[in-house]
């Protein structure tokens, strides 16, 4: 585990990516079908299963490589977690094909008591990375892309940001949100289904 200033803090997981690559796959090609949200959000999130991340939980997905991504993660959260309240995540694709990428963005404030992360799944074919913003450093954290990559950081703030992809095959990763109940009970939205329990 690598643990940066009690705020991020990575893992190295043993899991089957090839496989999960090929779950991801059959997900992605699952989201194609729904209706295509608005053009801009699609240039924002850089992938439409990024755009649409909350008209879904990807961890409800009936696989077993998935369910032991879950697994792994439910466990790795539960050694990081600063709080005894029960917590509940929703999660998501990213696709990014060739030029794309997400940009700067944030999730959550400091009231909602949130984490985020991502698992890579295949991200391998050239060196990329998630940058960091943290409030409390001056200068930006880099994290490089390294398959069965899991990072987990609360969400407090801050900002990040992935690397252009220039490879003809995706790069893939699973991102999270997780909340303490208590701030999903004060949440305002018709996917509140969407949250399992971690």
């Amino acid at each position: 585990m690598k643990n940066i200033n009690n705020y991020l803090y990575c893992f190295n997981l043993d899991l089957d990516t090839d496989n999960i690559k090929q779950e991801c796959f059959k997900i992605n090609d699952l989201l194609q079908t729904l209706p295509e949200p608005e053009e801009h959000w699609i240039n924002h999130y850089g992938s439409k299963s990024t755009a649409i991340h909350k008209e879904y939980n990807v961890f409800t997905w009936t696989s077993s490589y998935i369910r032991t991504l879950y697994e792994e993660l439910r466990f790795t959260f539960n050694k990081v977690k600063d709080s005894t309240e029960p917590y509940a995540m929703q999660g998501w694709l990213n696709v990014f094909e060739k030029g794309h990428n997400i940009n700067w963005h944030n999730h959550w404030e400091s009231e909602w008591k949130a984490w985020h992360g991502f698992f890579c799944v295949d991200v391998e074919k050239e060196p990329s990375y998630t940058e960091y913003n943290l409030p409390f450093m001056k200068e930006n954290v880099k994290i490089e892309s390294k398959n069965n990559l899991l990072v987990i950081g609360k969400s407090d703030n801050d900002e990040h940001r992935s690397s252009v992809w220039n490879q003809e095959t995706p790069r893939i990763t699973i991102a999270f949100d997780i909340l303490p109940m208590s701030s999903i009970n004060k949440l305002q939205s018709n996917n509140l289904n969407h949250w399992i329990p971690i």
